[in-house]
């Protein structure tokens, strides 16, 4: 008899034996659990029905692609479920399971027997795992068996598999959980019609034996199962589509464009591939180029002059005008040959310098020195402080030509004067014009300011337009704040701004917010008291939860922060869905750029974590720092920034409880920390130690004062900080 085959019952009879230990442990090497029990699988559709009337499934899209339903079989089991439903509804209490039953029945008929095989094994048996110290080839061919599957394998993984827990699996459930395992070892279970086959991905995925499944049919895959997918473009260019796919893509997958059909061939698991399809799926369609405007055609118009000098109007409008510009001094008239937005310019210009307002507020001709670069935008930002001046840009001699008012020239001297001579830090202050959709411009300039002060914000005189003078990198933040506020008309999108204390978390927290909610712009404001944060709803509800988290007032419930790094060789998605397995209530996220995994969770939920990510590097063949946890009872945390000076390449945070140290370091920092804390909370009060900051004057040395402190006071720990020129000293207080 096998031991995994062994009922609950049977199996803790046969554990009260008198075995010997010798005896006794190949026993429980290989113990393991199944909720169903042994026997031959059931070939009738009562028997099936019996154990689970689970077929109201057979409905789903998903699980009909998978068990290859005819057309005819799915059209029985649509009108089957609308008759039981109709029956339902008219059904009294006490009948109603009969009734549910009965469709049961009859749709478990429809099946042929390998497709009720093929059901009860993938969606219907439960599955326990409590496996010891169990060799890698034993726990295929148990998977295997309860699946219904054949197992194909040439050589299985090196080590042994360790792993339990009280949850129940489905067998689709159970290979996806062993692939996660799988692969950090560099193999792969993959199913394909009724073989499970176990890849060796060493050498790349092998050719030829991923199955090709429907796109519906993903959700009945496990998301670790290696699948290939035709994905339907559209409209939408491969090229484009491909480079947004490719950071989504796994270690093994790839994707192929097949041009003429306008598809993608992409292999990869299938819960990648579940993301990748709603990703293209949401890729916008490219319009229809439209064809350029026919520039209009000029005109022939004239003006007559009755109290200005037709010959300084010809003189000025020959400067302003792009066109022919003739003057009859005999007629008093001005001919201009130009299309009809000169004209108009044309007309404005004739009638101020036919106006009488006085040489303080007569329009004049002056010229500036054009920029080099963004000459359009310079061009209507200066509209916009001078809305009735007339510019015109001057290509063969790169002038600025302006016709205005005094008064509008001067707020052109002083407007070009400010984008020629502001930067920060060595980088160019540039004036950029926004316009203002959706919001208040007061509401705009009020947010902006808010979350970068260093900008300066003036409203045009339209009301309608931002005119924002900023460094490069304000002005890329400007565009995406703006870009969220301008979605006020849409709910969902509605942004606002929101201040949260940071009384219970430190300013660490941004990094971690940047990664749970990318689109919120978040910082803390010059105090050091408070987050800024501007957001949608939904998102600032996700960013208050996890503030929440942090600051539970229950020590044991108590949530913290910790950074886990893990070797290049571990995929991030692969420990990710196997840390949300063992630990589900915690909250894990990528950190793709550092490839380390950032974890809000209680003390106890870490231990679980670090002890898991350990197994994993060691079922790898990695190693990886470990964590440990230091109790604060003698000393307080300000020892952090010390620890953080002796022993830089290690992570230190302190528990949501304030009671533990939190350390992920190699171990011999964890050697150098255990020694540090020890002579930090000597319990003798003569001898109990303190940390000390002593910040030296910059003529002094760091380390001439160290060495001769270290003569005075031999048993202090003196530690230099050169960044902030100080000294973190250890000792007594005699020694201080």
């Amino acid at each position: 008899m096998h031991p995994h085959r062994l009922t609950p019952h049977r199996r803790r009879l046969a554990l009260r034996r008198p075995w010997h230990w010798p005896q006794l442990l190949p026993l429980i090497a290989i113990l393991l659990t199944a909720s169903v029990a042994a026997g031959q699988q059931p070939d009738t559709a009562a028997s099936v029905v019996g154990q689970s009337p689970a077929y109201g499934r057979l409905a789903d899209p998903a699980v009909a692609s998978s068990l290859k339903l005819t057309d005819e079989q799915k059209a029985q089991v649509a009108e089957v479920l609308q008759q039981r439903d109709a029956a339902l509804a008219e059904a009294e209490e006490d009948q109603k399971a009969t009734i549910t039953e009965q469709a049961d029945h009859q749709l478990a008929e429809m099946l042929t027997p390998d497709q009720r095989e093929m059901f009860t094994a993938l969606f219907l048996k439960r599955l326990e795992f409590n496996f010891r110290y169990q060799k890698w080839a034993d726990v295929l061919d148990w998977i295997a068996e309860e699946s219904g599957l054949s197992l194909v394998m040439d050589a299985p993984p090196a080590g042994t598999f360790n792993y339990s827990d009280n949850k129940e699996y489905t067998p689709t459930e159970a290979i996806d959980l062993l692939n996660g395992w799988l692969q950090t070892k560099n193999y792969a279970l993959v199913r394909r019609d009724r073989l499970l086959m176990l890849l060796d991905l060493s050498d790349g995925v092998p050719q030829g034996v991923i199955p090709r499944v429907p796109a519906e049919e993903l959700p009945t895959r496990g998301r670790f199962e290696l699948v290939i997918v035709l994905v339907p473009l559209g409209e939408r260019p491969a090229a484009g589509a491909i480079a947004e796919i490719q950071p989504l893509l796994g270690r093994h997958g790839s994707v192929e464009p097949l041009e003429q059909t306008k598809q993608l061939l992409i292999t990869d698991t299938a819960g990648n591939l579940l993301a990748i399809r709603a990703l293209v799926e949401s890729l916008p369609v490219p319009s229809s180029p439209s064809a350029p405007p026919k520039p209009p055609d000029p005109v022939l118009a004239a003006y007559p002059i009755v109290h200005a000098n037709p010959a300084q109007v010809g003189e000025v409008l020959t400067q302003m005008l792009s066109g022919k510009v003739f003057v009859d001094g005999a007629a008093s008239q001005v001919t201009i040959n130009a299309v009809p937005g000169e004209q108009e310019k044309a007309k404005a210009i004739i009638a101020q310098l036919e106006q009488n307002q006085g040489p303080k507020q007569q329009p004049r001709l002056d010229t500036y020195p054009a920029p080099r670069t963004n000459t359009a935008e310079v061009t209507a930002t200066l509209q916009l402080v001078a809305p009735d001046a007339q510019i015109r840009v001057n290509s063969a001699t790169h002038q600025l030509q302006v016709w205005a008012s005094p008064q509008d020239q001067q707020k052109v001297r002083d407007t070009l004067s400010q984008l020629g001579a502001s930067s920060v830090d060595g980088e160019p202050f540039q004036l950029e014009v926004y316009p203002v959709r959706g919001i208040t411009p007061e509401a705009a300039t009020s947010a902006l300011t808010t979350v970068l002060p260093e900008i300066r914000v003036t409203v045009d005189t339209t009301g309608n337009k931002l005119i924002v003078v900023g460094s490069l990198s304000d002005h890329q933040a400007v565009a995406r704040l703006l870009d969220q506020l301008r979605s006020q008309d849409d709910p969902e999108l509605a942004t606002t701004v929101r201040t949260y204390p940071l009384t219970g978390v430190d300013s660490r927290v941004t990094s971690l917010l940047a990664t749970l909610v990318p689109r919120a712009q978040v910082s803390v404001d010059s105090a050091g008291t408070k987050l800024v944060v501007v957001a949608t709803g939904a998102d600032h509800e996700q960013i208050a939860d996890i503030l929440n988290k942090l600051e539970d007032e229950d020590p044991a419930l108590k949530r913290s922060m910790v950074s886990y790094p893990l070797d290049r060789e571990l995929e991030l998605a692969t420990v990710t869905s196997l840390l949300t397995t063992v630990a589900p209530k915690v909250q894990v996220t990528s950190d793709a750029a550092n490839h380390r995994l950032l974890i809000i969770a209680t003390a106890a939920e870490h231990e679980t974590i670090a002890a898991t990510i350990q197994q994993i590097a060691k079922d790898a063949g990695v190693e990886l720092p470990e964590l440990r946890f230091y109790p604060l009872t003698r000393v307080d945390s300000s020892v952090t920034s010390l620890l953080a000076t002796l022993v830089p390449r290690a992570q230190v945070t302190v528990d949501g409880s304030g009671t533990k140290l939190v350390v992920v370091a190699a171990v011999a920092d964890h050697e150098q920390i255990a020694n540090i804390l020890e002579q930090a909370g000597d319990e003798d009060p003569s001898l109990k130690r303190s940390m000390v900051s002593y910040p030296l004057d910059r003529e002094l040395e760091l380390a001439t004062v160290t060495s001769l402190l270290t003569t005075v006071a031999p048993k202090a720990q003196v530690t230099p900080d050169a960044a902030n020129h100080r000294l973190l000293v250890i000792a007594t207080a005699a020694d201080h």
